[in-house]
């Protein structure tokens, strides 16, 4: 809109912008289209991964933006043995994004508020475990809670949308399913991760 405003006139103006954001979202989609065909090829260095220790090692990763972001992760992980069959480092990539993301969402809060990210891990029955990474940021309306994990769908203003897209792909090629769950009127987010336990299962 703001092409047209300044252009009104200049239809080779439009055209080459127009032209541009078409490249951009071309490469932009076969990116996804390439981690997608990655994940669902099977393509990826399976073994045995401790699901809590995977966890605290993500943690290190962030701890420099937890301190520049004057924010607090905490842990509430289940004493069970949790073993998952995956690749360890792509189910890395699904939490760092998780953890990132509950991170950015703390970064408006007012002063004086609780910044927090908490991350918690269970079992459910005796074959699954889940992974949940929650934060006390704004929350997300629920009309958009399903809409997150599309690609090109995102609130960063410099991000492309495509974290939680290739992190569903990812949980997907481990037999499992991702989701979030939100209540703006109280504030905060949930992201859950259910994998099956010792499964070399893919959807």
């Amino acid at each position: 809109m703001r092409v047209l405003d300044t252009h009104p006139r200049d239809p080779e103006a439009v055209r080459e912008i127009l032209q541009q954001l078409t490249a951009d979202g071309r490469r932009a989609s076969e990116v996804v289209q390439r981690v997608r065909a990655f994940a669902k090829k099977g393509d990826v260095d399976r073994g045995p991964i401790d699901v809590n220790a995977l966890l605290r090692e993500t943690v290190q990763l962030v701890r420099h933006d937890t301190i520049r972001r004057h924010a607090e992760i905490r842990f509430a992980l289940t004493h069970d043995s949790l073993i998952v069959v995956g690749d360890r480092v792509q189910l890395q990539q699904v939490i760092l994004n998780l953890v990132l993301n509950a991170l950015e969402a703390l970064t408006d809060l007012p002063t004086g508020a609780e910044r927090l990210v908490l991350i918690e891990s269970t079992r459910v029955a005796t074959h699954t475990a889940i992974i949940t990474v929650r934060d006390t940021g704004p929350g997300i309306v629920r009309e958009r809670q399903a809409a997150i994990f599309e690609p090109f769908i995102t609130s960063k203003p410099n991000g492309l949308g495509v974290g939680l897209s290739i992190g569903r792909t990812i949980v997907e090629a481990h037999g499992g399913i991702i989701w979030c769950e939100s209540d703006p009127a109280v504030g905060g987010a949930a992201f859950m991760v259910a994998i099956p336990l010792g499964s070399t299962r893919r959807s």
